[in-house]
């Protein structure tokens, strides 16, 4: 079981279990005390992690979790391989607000069954009426609990 919730850095999001955390940060990944910010494969503390051009994505006990790095429409490499992701993640990038046509490009790439959003995340008004997440301040994930139809959006508060 993989539990989310706010970073202690502001905007940051944390996910850990009782072997470890991964923290997201704008577009830096730390896994343990390792960091990485550049395109590449990696693998650190049984975590899988590759970085593409507008997002990563980490394999971690069995869930496919996706760190969206970029509002810009999802790479053609990053849409390939991260398709079919159990979980986006979308906090803070550069104070830039997220809109919702750029939500909609990330969700039809990477197909999440849950969608997580910082409450730093700054949204676009429109975006933010049409989604209505639940608040939360921490999510429990494991493939066991992702639902079967439909998407869940969670607000990290």
């Amino acid at each position: 079981m993989i539990q989310v919730k706010k970073g202690t850095v502001p905007g940051a999001v944390a996910l850990g279990n009782r072997e470890g955390e991964v923290i997201f940060n704008e577009k830096t990944i730390s896994i343990g005390s390792e960091e990485f910010s550049q395109p590449g494969e990696y693998e650190s503390a049984s975590v899988a992690l590759i970085y593409g051009q507008t997002a990563a994505v980490i394999e971690w006990e069995r869930l496919q979790i996706i760190d969206v790095i970029s509002w810009e429409k999802p790479s053609a490499f990053d849409a390939a391989q991260f398709n079919s992701a159990d979980v986006v993640v979308l906090h803070p990038i550069g104070g830039e607000a997220l809109t919702k046509s750029a939500y909609g490009e990330i969700v039809s790439a990477y197909e999440p069954s849950v969608v997580i959003f910082h409450s730093d995340t700054t949204m676009a008004i429109d975006l933010k009426e049409s989604l209505k997440p639940e608040e939360t301040s921490v999510i429990k994930l494991s493939a066991a609990t992702l639902p079967t139809e439909g998407r869940q959006v969670f607000l990290l508060s």
